[in-house]
């Protein structure tokens, strides 16, 4: 099983009605379980903060996505009111006290001008398990542009991975901007009290950006009654947000030492806690975080730790081919052909400490900088290593839906949850790659998708 590929296009009510008919069962599963999960409010709860809060924000902010949503309505044969429930169903299980840890993500930025941004998706399993998940590609209708300008204001190709009859929950468009999510919580949350969007269409706006200072500016702004956490990327920069209803703060990526001249690789990484120093500093008249603790106190670090270890092993690696090619450039002989290189080779290091009295010195510089920064960047499949991680398995990076008997902290809140999906996307080459279910599972649980990218250079950043 893979979850299905949804591909619109034309006007936003096109679109919504292409995807409405084309996951309805899908769809009808997601408002049918989310009607009767104790996660959200009762549904005439919900039905008053969507008229009263949710949809007066859309119709200002974005009137664009109100009209697919109104297309997924008609052609899922569902109400408004059940789609918007799913566009806003992270922010209305805020409202109960539900809090499940989701998602870790990251954003690497490569010396070859690689750029991609990741995560790990932990959701309830019953999304995986009854197939209601889908792959979202959406094709911009170029008619809908504004017609007095000479420039696209937007992207004409978004992916997007998502719950059926939501916009998206994370994605990519086809101007190198990409977006990952997570759940935060502060004693900020709370029932909306005037015109608020959902989290998800925010992202959902993000995506339809034509730049990253545009796409910061959407994300940094929108009305909000809960909190949460962005991971956001182009082709260029990379970013995370974490967000309170009232306030934003920023975090950039870290530089990894890997002892090379030239250009740098910058790593940054996301759990279900805050990272900021104003929040890890508690203070009288700041948010406070409510996370109750768990598996996101290490996710995080422990990602970080493993992309950055497998940086250091391509380093070392390809330093022990350069070391090879030049002894048999010395003594005229054919350079020797390159191994595939086996995961969590613990002999490496100690190789590089090897010398012997007839080889002559080496000079580690000598090679040209292109071939030695094409050693040491993050692959895809170094990512889809590294997010299959089971340290404290089952609640690890690549989590677990049995989760066997727990007890005391370790109790569930009755929600059974795993890692629904495993996405990566290249920002650089447009690639999307995806897991059904958990990413540990090898190759056969893998598909790759992939969107004809547009040229940037005239659209700044």
């Amino acid at each position: 099983m893979h979850y299905q590929h949804v591909v619109v296009s034309g006007t936003p009510w096109e679109r919504g009605f292409s995807h409405g008919s084309q996951a309805r069962d899908k769809i009808q599963t997601n408002v049918n379980r989310y009607k009767v999960s104790s996660s959200l409010p009762p549904r005439e709860d919900c039905v008053k903060y969507i008229n009263e809060s949710y949809i007066p924000a859309i119709e200002a902010l974005f009137p664009d996505g109100l009209e697919e949503m109104k297309g997924i309505a008609s052609g899922a044969m569902v109400e408004l009111q059940d789609v918007l429930l799913l566009n806003a169903r992270y922010d209305l299980a805020r409202l109960t006290g539900h809090k499940v840890g989701e998602c870790t993500s990251m954003a690497y930025l490569g010396p070859d001008d690689s750029a991609i941004v990741a995560q790990n998706w932990d959701m309830s399993a019953w999304l995986h398990d009854l197939d209601t998940i889908i792959v979202l590609e959406s094709h911009i209708d170029p008619t809908d542009e504004p017609a007095h300008t000479d420039t696209p204001s937007g992207p004409r190709r978004i992916i997007a991975l998502t719950e059926a009859g939501q916009l998206a929950r994370s994605g990519m468009n086809s101007r190198g901007l990409g977006l990952c999510a997570n759940s935060l919580w502060t004693n900020e949350d709370g029932i909306p009290s005037r015109p608020s969007l959902p989290h998800s269409l925010a992202r959902a706006m993000y995506l339809h950006c034509p730049n990253f200072a545009a796409g910061l500016k959407t994300v940094s702004t929108f009305p909000r009654h809960v909190s949460g956490n962005l991971m956001l990327a182009s082709l260029d920069l990379a970013m995370d947000i974490e967000l309170t209803p009232s306030r934003k703060y920023i975090l950039h990526p870290d530089a990894v030492d890997l002892g090379l001249d030239g250009p740098e690789t910058f790593l940054i990484t996301h759990a279900n806690h805050y990272n900021h120093p104003a929040m890890t500093h508690a203070h009288a008249s700041r948010p406070i975080d409510t996370y109750p603790g768990g598996s996101s106190l290490f996710r995080d670090k422990r990602l970080a730790q493993l992309l950055k270890t497998g940086l250091r092993h391509s380093m070392a690696s390809s330093r022990i081919r350069e070391q090879k090619i030049q002894i048999a450039t010395a003594k005229g002989l054919s350079p020797p052909v390159t191994p595939p290189i086996e995961e969590h080779n613990t002999e490496v290091v100690e190789q590089l400490k090897l010398s012997r009295p007839e080889q002559p010195e080496m000079n580690f510089k000598t090679s040209s900088f292109p071939q030695q920064i094409s050693q040491h960047v993050l692959t895809v499949d170094d990512l889809k290593t590294a997010f299959s991680d089971h340290a404290s398995y089952p609640r690890s990076l690549c989590e677990h839906a049995d989760k066997g008997v727990e007890r005391y902290g370790a109790a569930s809140s009755g929600d059974k949850t795993m890692t629904v999906a495993c996405v990566i996307y290249d920002l650089r080459k447009g690639e999307m790659h995806i897991s059904t279910g958990n990413p540990c599972q090898g190759e056969r649980a893998w598909r790759k998708y992939a969107i004809e990218m547009e040229a940037t250079t005239t659209f700044g950043l």
